[in-house]
């Protein structure tokens, strides 16, 4: 997605628009990345709380669960 979103930037900077259209549409790209980061954040917190719920009655998938949200992290999802 960010690779995506790095080349409509790239297009839109070279496209043959007003500066006011680049500008309206420089805005939109950054307000999807801001939403991408948002549901990456969230992704993270819902494993999280899973982890928490699951803690003491569950250990094993706790440990599972934990390796499973930091190796999501570490990933930069």
């Amino acid at each position: 997605m960010n690779e995506t979103l790095e080349k409509l930037e790239q297009e839109i900077r070279n496209a043959d628009l007003s500066d006011t259209k680049k500008q309206e549409l420089e805005t939109l790209v950054a307000k999807l990345k801001t939403e991408q980061e948002s549901e990456k954040e969230g992704l993270v917190t819902d494993l999280t709380k899973v982890i928490e719920d699951f803690e003491s009655s569950h250990p094993q998938v706790t440990g599972l669960l934990s390796r499973v949200s930091t190796f999501l992290s570490n990933s930069g999802i």
